[in-house]
């Protein structure tokens, strides 16, 4: 294997240096990834000898000693890993030349000793079609079933059919009713189906059918020869038809078992069971397994009549088999996960037998697996099996046809490779994703050329095959591999060399994601190398040497496809379009064609295919059932309203001349409305043998002689069109009923009109009712965080408010509208005028208000509400005269001193003090003291010497962020404070664009998305992981952290696993503080709070936090063991528990989960575990005594980097732009006099104020 000898020019060296063996090195090399600077990745700490602590000085050291050898050729210490790089030719050719040697054997692997693994799966019902439900089983399995032939297993594939049970005597009963020779004979499966249909159907009204099925199985499994001769016939033909079926997928089994041959061991397993006092008795009396006591129930193993179940079978199987094959290494069953219940307690009833019987295998595995959903047909309809494959091949020969994507060559075998393109992308769609995970069935997105897809991957797998066509050079297989010097063909060589290792670690899950997320991207760097490494073109020993490298790239992309089950093409060619020169050359004469043939296309119909018109049958069906629905809903509706009084006379069964309550007095000016028409209308008497007289409406049109050529074309078009007129035509047919139901209709809107004019006149402030003198405003979709004081805070800007309202809702309904409504009045009309064109639109916390005149109020005589523009700031005494607030809001909240910074309005005033804070960014403290001391009287410097006024504050703060790392357009708009104990200060709101998008540093959005078109859907790109990296790091107790990570982590769900892996380790990583591992694990809260929002895949986040976070809990435990100080780990214990109890409030998991993870948080350890805890603890006493309601002041977040696993290209994250910070920017220390509330600096030395002078004359020149 390539890589090995790699592995070993590195273990060996390595094994003299330190204390372990070549193997356990090789085991802790990472594999070599192409993207990554470095090759080879080796984690120190698993090195590191006993007397030796610090990874990273160890690592430096091994990085030192480390001399380059034939195959390596340097040694790299990056933190606490040492990184290799290869001899990229040395690389190149032995990749080559085991591909060369290997050839279709190239990924394989061999076991010193063969073992024996039974895979059971597909397991169809016979005398039933192979449904849709199947498919991932069969797919899954097989692909099993060919991995672990690759790993040098003896593999026996069994299709375990459902042919025994209560439900075949169900089915013989069902023919002997409903059967056909002659439709059995035609399609035995379909037929069959249909008779079972139909006498499960007759069993629910009709118990003596129930009784005579079982009746039926009975004699079955008393060896009747009749019922087990039928039973066989409808067993072979049911095995027939699948095997066309799995002969279209590429699967194939050793051999079709089923229930029925396990019958003869089936008192074996009772007398077993009962040998070994494994049986219990019920009370009704059947037979079943205790297993109460492992939480898994109480099987039951016969039924009280005395018949076998499900798992009696499958124990019946086991012995089976080992009598078939003697004692097998492995089993895996192949089922989906609604039975992982079922097959625990087989597993678990195994380990019992095992215990009696050493040699009863136990080494039973649940190759379980997600839902598919949305599988249809074009009808709507859920499908077989049969029905996707004819569906996909149409998709594709449509799309050939087309020429959309593609072309084909081979068009003389077109359906056969259309087929081939639609098994390959149907079995792909299924893989790709992991197994356990449902998955979206897409025809479009399954069948495209583009993206994820098995067309993809046949496409770039023909496109090798063309540039061996092409080349124009005989194949060499000793070419000269040194020639390969580009950057792509050491890429693409790497790639190649990772299959052996794709193929054992995706026998290892038994997930073909892992095999199929390597082939795309294998495909995508052969697409990269092919734009770059031209054959065609270059001499022949580079081109021999290209080619070369690009028959391996499709050696190895064959191989893989052929694991997965696909057969690979040769020729497909993307369509191009056709230049003007060459359609010229194919240009013919055009024969004349008559006249009279001629006349019978004056009007074409282009024929539709059987796809169009399903289609348009099925929309305009729908069309007319929603239709249908809605008007029946509406009459249901109506039915159940009170009956109102209409203001124009009553609609229907009052007395004439009474007056109903709530009336108005009679108004003769307007009409009644007019009268019901008959609900009965008898039928014309017609005399016997006439039919009765047609409708207008039905009239039949006769054509002229001009319109019967249009007609006849139209025929042309199938019976589509026929169909579609017939649906039209009886849609348009009006019922007795249907005037009835309209004339009900409208008596409801009269009714619903006068209500709503009595609502008017009974409640004030309602929509606009056209007064032009109302100052009451409509505000729609608030945000369900704003408050009527905020309302006020907003409009208040406009003028004086006489009155505020939100109408807050009360049921839930209205609160899962997720905006609320309210209503604004002013004192004047034109303040609501201003209003209105102010904020109509307006975003307010995320909403678009939408803002319009309401019905008028009363005007109170003082408004309820002014704002306050210029409220006069009081003198505080602090330094800035910083104002006492009530402190920021949350749980531990308290007040807190806090400077307002305010941007100067006047713009020469602003550009004066940017020109300032760039010359003392540059020259340090001694150029403030210069000018300040030459400028005392220039009004153009007053800000200088007022560090109260707002100019002042904001030349502080802003010269204060340009020295942190913030940009002139971007910084950090969450209050923070520039020195210990002292005031917080309050950054100005950044632009409107920036604060909807703020800046993590260092990285580019667009960059990330480009990325992300290339990297395999469910996991993040390197910029990506970079970027969460960031911003993990930056978490701290201020909201805004947490709102950017957790908003990342909701944009990037579909990468749900590897966030809440990257997470998870983030907080359990060592040495990080305390408060830091608190607001990670808020961040946590808030992702689960917000998995429930209509994101594509923000669900996954609960089920992936499910599983890690006992882990995480069982590390707070560690922590809150090892604080000593008891108010502090009671603090601590607080503030977790808070959590967890908000999550069982929001009932994101189970009581139950909640309840475990607060058991694993407060569980009691003995005192060895508490010393381990303590000494490996990540938090330190010092850690814990942080408060936790502030934020740590180091640098440093975590004083660590994250976590060296959480590194895309094994280095540690550096700074934005590849420098480090400096802690000041002048290189002097910041010191603040308390008494002169001044920055104080210290001056160097003459020469350096000479050079200020000089900058001074400069700055006003």
């Amino acid at each position: 294997m390539a890589t090995q000898l790699f592995k070993n020019a590195i273990a060996k060296p390595l094994s003299k240096l330190t204390q372990c063996s070549e193997n356990h090195i090789i085991k802790a090399l990472q594999t070599p990834k192409a993207q990554f600077q470095h090759q080879f990745g080796l984690p120190v700490p698993k090195l590191l000898p006993q007397e030796q602590k610090n990874a990273v000085a160890y690592s430096q050291e091994l990085a030192g000693k480390f001399e380059a050898n034939t195959y390596i050729e340097r040694a790299t210490a990056v933190g606490p890993f040492l990184q290799f790089d290869v001899r990229p030719s040395e690389y190149i050719r032995a990749t080559l030349s085991q591909v060369v040697q290997e050839k279709e054997k190239y990924g394989h692997h061999t076991l010193p000793q063969k073992k024996t693994v039974i895979i059971d799966y597909s397991s169809p019902n016979i005398a039933k079609p192979f449904h849709a439900g199947h498919l991932r089983s069969t797919i899954l399995g097989n692909f099993i079933k060919r991995i672990h032939d690759a790993n040098g297993y003896h593999t026996i594939g069994i299709n375990y059919l459902g042919d025994w049970g209560k439900q075949y005597g169900l089915l013989a009963i069902g023919f002997d009713i409903f059967g056909q020779e002659t439709e059995l004979e035609k399609d035995p499966i379909h037929h069959l189906y249909e008779v079972y249909v139909k006498i499960n159907a007759l069993a629910k009204d009709n118990t003596e059918i129930d009784k005579r099925a079982n009746a039926y199985f009975k004699k079955m499994e008393q060896g009747d020869q009749a019922a087990l001769a039928q039973w066989r016939r409808f067993r072979e033909l049911s095995i027939d038809s699948y095997k066309q079926i799995y002969k279209r997928l590429n699967i194939d089994f050793d051999y079709f078992s089923g229930e029925s041959q396990t019958e003869p061991f089936i008192p074996k397993v009772y007398d077993m069971l009962n040998q070994y006092g494994l049986i219990e008795t019920t009370d009704d009396g059947a037979s079943i397994i205790n297993l109460e006591a492992y939480k898994l129930g109480k099987p039951i193993i016969q039924r009280a009549d005395g018949t076998s179940l499900y798992m009696t079978r499958d124990l019946a199987s086991i012995m089976l088999r080992r009598q078939l094959h003697g004692d097998f290494d492995k089993a895996v069953y192949v089922i989906g996960t609604e039975q992982e219940l079922y097959l625990k307690q087989l597993f678990k009833i195994s380990e019992l037998i095992k215990q009696h019987d050493p040699s009863w295998p136990t080494d039973l595995y649940h190759a379980n697996f997600g839902r598919v959903l949305g599988m249809s047909t074009r009808k709507g309809t859920v499908v077989f099996l049969q029905d996707i494959l004819d569906t996909a091949q149409e998709h594709m020969l449509e799309n050939i046809k087309s020429g959309n994507q593609f072309k084909m060559d081979a068009l003389d075998d077109l359906d056969s490779v259309a087929d081939r393109l639609g098994a390959s992308a149907v079995l792909v769609q299924d893989m790709v994703a992991k197994r356990l995970k449902n998955y979206q069935f897409s025809w479009d997105r399954m069948t495209s050329a583009r993206g994820y897809t098995g067309v993809y991957l046949q496409y770039t797998h023909a496109r090798l095959c063309g540039i061996e066509r092409n080349a124009g050079i005989p194949f060499n297989m000793k070419a000269d591999l040194s020639l390969l010097k580009e950057k792509e063909a050491f890429e693409l060589a790497l790639t190649i060399s990772q299959l052996p290792d794709i193929t054992h670690n995706a026998c290892q899950a038994m997930d073909p994601c892992v095999l199929v997320q390597y082939l795309f991207k294998l495909a995508h760097v052969t697409s990269q190398a092919n734009s770059v490494l031209r054959v065609k073109g270059a001499d022949t020993k580079t081109a021999e040497a290209r080619l070369l490298l690009f028959w391996a790239a499709k050696t190895t992309l064959a191989n893989g496809l052929h694991l997965l089950g696909i057969d690979p093409l040769s020729r497909i060619e993307k369509r191009k379009r056709q230049e003007p020169e060459e359609e010229a050359e194919v240009k013919r004469p055009i024969k004349p064609i008559p006249a009279s043939k001629l006349q019978a296309f004056t009007i074409g119909v282009q024929k539709k295919t059987a796809f169009q018109r399903h289609k348009e049958e099925a929309d305009l069906k729908k069309q007319q059932d929603d239709l249908e629905a809605a008007k029946v809903y509406a009459e249901f509706v109506a039915s159940f309203e009170e009956p109102k009084p209409y203001q124009l006379g009553t609609t229907s069964f009052v007395k004439s001349g009474t007056l109903l309550p709530r009336d108005p007095f009679p108004d003769s000016s307007h009409e009644p409305p007019p009268l019901s028409k008959p609900a009965f209308k008898p039928m014309p008497f017609v005399r016997a043998g006439e039919s009765l007289p047609s409708k207008p409406a039905m009239t039949a049109h006769t054509p002229s002689a001009k319109e019967t050529t249009a007609y006849g074309a139209e025929q042309d078009s199938d019976e589509e069109d026929d169909a579609l007129a017939r649906m039209r035509t009886k849609a348009q047919k009006k019922r007795n009923l249907d005037s009835f139901l309209e004339e009900i209709k409208k008596g409801q809107e009269i009714r619903t009109k006068v209500d709503a004019k009595i609502a008017s006149q009974d409640h004030g402030g309602s929509f606009d009712d056209g007064n032009p003198n109302s100052t009451n405003l409509y505000v729609g979709n608030i945000n369900p965080t704003v408050t009527e004081a905020g309302l006020c805070q907003e409009f208040g800007k406009y003028g004086p408010i006489a009155s505020v309202k939100i109408m807050w809702p009360r049921t839930q309904e209205e609160k899962d509208k997720g905006n609320n409504c309210g209503f604004v009045s002013f004192m004047t009309r034109q303040d609501a005028a201003n209003a209105i064109r102010s904020l109509d639109g307006k975003d307010l916390n995320g909403y678009a208000l939408r803002v319009g005149w309401g019905k008028a109020v009363p005007i109170p005589a003082q408004p309820c509400f002014v704002l306050d523009k210029k409220a006069p700031v009081t003198k505080s005494g602090l330094p800035f005269n910083a104002q006492v607030s009530a402190g920021a809001p949350g749980v531990n909240s308290r007040p807190r001193a806090e400077i307002q910074v305010v941007k100067p309005t006047d713009i020469n005033l602003m550009r004066t003090i940017h020109r300032m804070i760039e010359r003392v960014l540059v020259h340090g403290p001694l150029f403030e003291a210069m000018i300040m001391d030459r400028e005392q009287g220039n009004a153009r410097f007053k800000f200088l010497f007022d560090n109260t006024s707002p100019e002042h504050i904001y030349y502080r703060w802003k010269l204060f962020s340009l020295s942190q790392g913030d940009t002139k357009s971007k910084w950090m708009d969450e209050p923070f404070q520039m020195f210990r104990g002292g005031p917080w200060w309050i950054p100005p709101e950044l632009p409107v664009l920036d604060k909807h998008a703020p800046e993590d540093p260092g990285f580019d959005t667009d960059d990330e998305v480009t990325e992300q078109d290339n990297v395999a859907k469910g996991t993040l790109g390197q910029i990506a992981k970079q970027r969460l990296a960031v911003l993990l790091k930056e978490v701290t107790f201020q909201r805004g952290t947490i709102a950017r990570a957790m908003a990342f982590a909701i944009d990037h769900s579909e990468a749900a696993t590897e966030i809440v892996d990257l997470l998870c380790k983030s907080i359990t990583v060592a040495d990080s503080p305390l408060s830091v591992k608190l607001a990670r694990l808020y961040l946590v809260s808030d992702i689960l709070h917000n998995s429930s929002v209509h994101v594509s895949n923000a669900w996954k986040y609960r089920k992936e936090f499910e599983d890690q976070l006992p882990v995480v809990f069982d590390h707070f435990n560690g922590i809150y063991r090892s604080i000593n100080a008891r108010l502090k780990a009671e603090q601590v214990r607080k503030h977790i528990s808070a959590v967890i109890g908000v999550w069982e409030h929001w009932m994101i998991f189970p009581k139950y989960y909640t309840d475990q993870l607060t058991e694993i948080f407060l569980k009691k350890e003995n005192g060895e575990a508490q010393s381990v805890a303590s000494s490996s603890s990540p938090a330190s006493d010092a850690a814990a005594m942080e408060e936790l309601d502030g934020e740590a002041y180091e640098n440093d977040s975590d004083g660590e980097p994250m976590n060296e696993d959480a590194d895309v290209d094994g280095e540690p994250i550096d700074d934005v732009d590849g420098e480090p910070l400096e802690e000041d920017v002048d290189g002097e220390p910041l010191e603040y006099d308390s008494h002169n509330h001044q920055y104080e600096y210290v001056i160097r030395d003459k020469q350096e104020t000479e050079t200020l002078h000089t900058e001074v004359e400069d700055m006003f020149s």
